[in-house]
């Protein structure tokens, strides 16, 4: 009986021994990276967008998946250039990572026009082993969002008679809709745009439209102040990741 008893003694104190092996097993792979954009992950950040010259916030969470220590964790993010990558500390990068814990990393920008996307590279070493570790995840944003510019000339076209033309110009990536032009400045009977109406009821990216109306006035200097707005509709992401509501351009 008391050989039996000393027998089951040491199976049981074998299994302790098997999972702290499993634990440790991560070796050069053992950081994960998991990024977000204005709080939406990966590439969600590109549905429906976030509007250009809006705030752009990239978080990057740094995990050791391993129980040996982390050193020099860097991370690279090419759909941020220019932009500084600040980590706990306020250095670009995270000296040391322990063992089954995390950091978190954050970069600021501001959207740029277009789709911007790619994969983010975390790297760092692992000093036990004598060997580099990283981890990558595809991530990104897409700038959107209608622009408007409008330019203004006038012509003498008879006797106490000018005509003048309201140029406007779409220069963002999406279509700008009901754009309604006035002119306080010079206020003519009438703009016309479109049917004789004062507004572009759609004008697409990298359109341009011409608005015209025509002036009566004595002998003197007049000075126009034209005045375009209109609306691209488009709700975007905003920097906490709330849904913002089109703005008036």
């Amino acid at each position: 009986m008391a050989k039996g008893a000393f027998v089951a003694g040491l199976v049981m104190c074998c299994w302790p021994a098997a999972g702290t092996a499993v634990a440790d097993g991560a070796g050069t792979h053992g950081l994960a990276l998991d990024v977000t954009v204005n709080t939406r992950p990966g590439t969600g950040a590109t549905r429906p967008g976030i509007r250009s010259g809006d705030e752009v916030v990239v978080s990057y969470r740094l995990t050791n998946k391993g129980s040996a220590d982390l050193r020099d964790v860097r991370v690279r993010d090419p759909s941020m250039p220019g932009a500084r990558i600040r980590c706990p500390g306020g250095a670009d990068h995270v000296p040391l990572l322990t063992g089954l814990r995390s950091a978190r990393c954050t970069a600021t920008g501001t959207a740029r026009t277009g789709t911007w996307v790619g994969e983010v590279r975390a790297t760092g070493r692992q000093p036990y082993l004598r060997a580099d570790v990283r981890a990558t995840a595809r991530s990104g944003y897409a700038g959107v969002g209608a622009g408007l510019t409008l330019d203004q000339s006038a012509r003498v076209a008879g006797p106490e008679r000018a005509r003048v033309t309201y140029t406007v110009a779409n220069p963002g990536n999406r279509p700008l809709r009901d754009i309604r032009v006035t002119d306080p400045g010079l206020a003519p009977d009438r703009v016309d745009c479109a049917d004789g109406r004062p507004v572009v009821p759609r004008l697409a990216p990298g359109a341009t439209a011409e608005c015209t109306a025509e002036v009566r006035r004595g002998p003197g200097t007049y000075t126009g102040r034209g005045l375009a707005e209109g609306s691209d509709g488009i709700r975007t992401i905003g920097a906490g990741g709330e849904e913002v509501a089109a703005p008036r351009l």
